[in-house]
């Protein structure tokens, strides 16, 4: 996980404030070096948090495929997925799986990479803005940014819910212009 993405969540969790059952899909520690950045868990000190991911290792509390969450519908208040999508193979499968199991008023939180080397295999995608507005039409709200160079960029995000804009979120959105300058 890139620094910049692990202040991104931190703000978000900061501003959105997700209680209750917080799920993160592709949750797995790649690089140990990183260890302490990429505990996203620590930011969310009010909810319960169930770090998932396909594979069984460090930060992983459950092992899931974000394609066929085994799940029941309207389990979960908020859903993280950073720096992962790239990974899977169907990700149509999990931006509908990742909107069926949230609650009425759930968020998400999205991001991948566009201008970036191949890395951690399998790594089949690249994803524009526009590439995640189609992949999260879905949703009720959806908010997609990006960081770098307006026609390269390096990361894209998106933010998502199901009903009303979550609380908080105007203030975030505020904030993200910072991130996305300091994010360059």
């Amino acid at each position: 996980m890139r620094r910049h993405i692990a202040e991104l969540v931190r703000l978000w969790a900061d501003f959105t404030k997700p209680t209750g059952v917080v799920y993160e899909f592709g949750s797995r520690l790649v690089e140990p070096t990183k260890r302490d950045m990429c505990n996203l868990r620590q930011f969310f000190p009010d909810a319960k948090y169930i770090g998932c991911d396909i594979e069984t290792g460090e930060n992983v509390d459950a092992i899931m495929d974000i394609t066929n969450i085994q799940l029941i519908s309207g389990m979960a208040d908020a859903v993280i997925c950073v720096e992962s999508l790239e990974h899977v193979r169907y990700p149509w499968k999990a931006a509908s799986e990742v909107y069926r199991i949230l609650k009425g008023h759930g968020v998400a939180i999205f991001s991948s990479v566009f201008q970036f080397q191949i890395h951690n295999p399998p790594d089949y995608w690249r994803y524009s803005p526009q590439g995640f507005e189609a992949l999260f039409e879905m949703f009720q709200g959806l908010i997609v940014d990006w960081a770098g160079a307006p026609l390269n960029p390096h990361t894209v995000v998106a933010y998502c819910w199901k009903g009303g804009l979550p609380e908080g979120m105007t203030q975030f959105l505020n904030r993200t212009q910072e991130w996305m300058q300091k994010a360059g």
